[in-house]
């Protein structure tokens, strides 16, 4: 029994050797690419909030703000079909003294959003006749790509990641005494051994501004977003012919 198990242990260690003897040597490349894009996407959201301590009031009160803001940005030549609401809530309002709360009404919030596609201008006419409204609330404008655009941007980085990890080749067979055969593999998304891939979006471009921030008497608002980085990499293998 013990010579079987012998012998086996033998013809396995035997098989593996020779595969590894016959398995061919391969050149591992990895290529990386990265592109600036100026974002195309402008979300313009509002926050508004309302307290009170019927619950009632404080619902029609922000319900009225709401349609106030909404009215003025139609006046302002803003689609009706642009204007959304993303965030509702409402609860319990808590005053807090000595660390310790006590229940004082209610708070109401809403989110009404704005997108505007690949137009500076009329992102900064919105943000300005807004603060300049007579809307309390904060306003935020967040900066990003379209999802045409994304799509776009990754098969770049993808192509320029292909063309990185050839020239890369290319240079150690100019510089080696070696000869490439066929593209063995493709790794793209896992890179072992490898920086992690990062095909990211970094949303630099955002600004939280509130009413005093924005409305200043014979001074327009002007707002630009940083561009917006993104990287891809991905991992290649030749065969060597000698």
């Amino acid at each position: 029994m013990k010579s079987f198990i012998r012998l086996t242990i033998i013809g396995l260690f035997l098989s593996t050797w020779t595969y590894a003897q016959n398995a061919p040597s391969t050149l591992v490349v990895g290529g990386n690419s990265k592109v600036l894009v100026v974002p195309d996407v402008a979300r313009i959201s509002v926050e508004l909030a309302s307290i009170n301590k019927d619950y009632s009031v404080c619902m029609d009160s922000l319900k009225s703000q709401s349609e106030s803001l909404r009215k003025f940005m139609i006046g302002q030549g803003i689609e009706m079909a642009s204007i959304k609401s993303n965030r509702f809530q409402i609860g319990t309002n808590y005053d807090y003294e000595s660390g310790r709360g006590r229940k004082n009404g209610y708070q109401a919030k809403q989110s009404i959003v704005v997108e505007v596609i690949n137009d500076l201008d009329k992102v900064n006419k919105i943000a300005d006749a807004i603060g300049k409204s007579k809307t309390k609330g904060e306003i935020s404008i967040k900066f990003e790509l379209s999802e045409n655009n994304k799509q776009k941007v990754k098969s770049l980085l993808i192509a320029n990641a292909i063309k990185d990890a050839t020239s890369k080749a290319d240079a150690i067979v100019k510089n080696s005494n070696i000869t490439l055969g066929k593209l063995m593999k493709i790794d793209y998304g896992v890179s072992p051994n490898y920086r992690s891939n990062k095909n990211y979006i970094e949303e630099k471009a955002f600004y939280c501004l509130s009413q005093d921030d924005i409305y200043k008497p014979q001074k327009t608002l002007s707002i630009s977003p940083e561009e917006i980085e993104m990287t891809d990499d991905i991992i290649m293998e030749w065969e060597i012919l000698k």
